[in-house]
């Protein structure tokens, strides 16, 4: 028997856009520009290279689950940087956890966020357009996932605000993508304000995925 509720997530559009690509044929003078995927267009540097060839030996063993301080620190010190923190905001012990990829940070915060309680299931809000494992993470943490349109009428961002207030109450997780994948739309300070207000107001969880901010 399997779970029902992964019913609602069909085909992954991955396998889908997989499918369609293998049935066209670029003109012979033309490169094509692939944007089905977004992933980095460029290998990694070539220390990296050496380091993972220098501790070889060590593959056969489990790596720390927290990952290592130094790296922790490290994590820390670019977040920082990028976004010019202030000093002692970040607790690498507290704030940074290493994970192996998005799908496990997604299904893993999902499991966290989301409660099992009786009576209606929670709400998780999800951008629309969406990537695929959102819906997957929080469906598998028992939530009931509602999409909210990123449209030119509302900037290409979800607008969450205009929700009613019985659906926002039931909330228990909110996802927002920023640069939004495929729109491109930044969410600016001032939506991120709005945004934040609104979980602290119905008490939900908000996670903001930057996965492409250094596209």
């Amino acid at each position: 028997m399997l779970n029902d509720r992964l019913d609602i997530l069909g085909e992954g559009p991955f396998r889908k856009l997989a499918m369609l690509i293998e049935q066209m044929a670029p003109a012979a003078n033309l490169p094509p520009i692939n944007l089905s995927i977004g992933e980095p267009q460029w290998g990694c540097p070539e220390f990296v290279g050496d380091v993972i060839e220098a501790h070889r030996h060590l593959y056969g063993r489990y790596p720390p689950p927290r990952g290592t301080r130094d790296y922790r620190e490290a994590a820390m010190a670019w977040l920082n940087r990028r976004y010019g923190l202030r000093p002692g905001l970040l607790d690498p012990d507290r704030h940074i956890v290493p994970v192996s990829g998005t799908k496990e940070g997604m299904f893993t915060l999902a499991q966290v966020a989301i409660p099992q309680s009786a009576g209606s299931a929670p709400i998780a809000l999800l951008p629309n357009p969406y990537y695929h494992t959102y819906a997957g993470a929080v469906v598998s943490a028992g939530a009931e996932p509602v999409f909210v349109p990123a449209t030119r009428k509302t900037g290409f961002l979800p607008d969450f605000a205009a929700l009613d207030k019985e659906m926002l109450e039931r909330a228990a997780l909110c996802i927002v993508c920023s640069p939004a994948n495929p729109q491109g739309a930044v969410a600016d300070a001032e939506y991120l304000r709005h945004l934040i207000a609104l979980a602290r107001e119905h008490d939900f969880i908000l996670l903001v995925d930057e996965c492409y901010a250094e596209f």
